[in-house]
């Protein structure tokens, strides 16, 4: 790179860096569950993703509201507000109270499903020894081993 291109490079670098400071401040402050889950777990990925996306969802209404008046004041008042800080690290909260839980239930219903199909055969087995005989039953069920 020439003299020329390395000056260039660092004047649109700081000019990007002084102009979207509200921006930067906003997101390092908002995204800090994410980036936390990034360090902290780097294996596993959809824990990621769940966060982030929790944590975008309650960050954007702030961004919104940061283009009305774009300014670094503007990024650490909403940064200082304790209810806009609960807003966007409650719903990263959230995410990762999905992410831990959701396996969970759903094995549970799958395991009541898988309890109640039993009760059903099991039923439908009782019907069969009552029509057809208990001995006719076993008989078939040796037959088949």
């Amino acid at each position: 790179m020439s003299l020329v291109q390395k000056l260039l490079t660092i004047v649109t670098l700081g000019t990007v860096f002084i102009l979207g400071l509200p921006l930067f401040v906003l997101f390092f402050i908002g995204f800090l569950p994410t980036i936390t889950s990034f360090i902290t777990n780097k294996k596993d990925k959809s824990r990621l993703i769940t966060i982030c996306c929790f944590n975008t969802t309650g960050i954007t209404p702030y961004i919104f509201g940061l283009s009305t008046d774009f300014t670094v004041n503007h990024a650490l008042h909403i940064v200082t507000d304790v209810f806009s800080l609960i807003v966007i690290y409650g719903l990263s909260a959230v995410g990762l109270f999905l992410f831990a839980e959701i396996p969970d239930t759903m094995a549970y219903f799958a395991k009541q499903k898988t309890k109640n199909r039993l009760k059903e055969i099991d039923k439908k087995l009782d019907e069969l020894r009552e029509e057809w005989g208990e001995k006719t039953i076993l008989d078939k069920a040796s037959r088949k081993r």
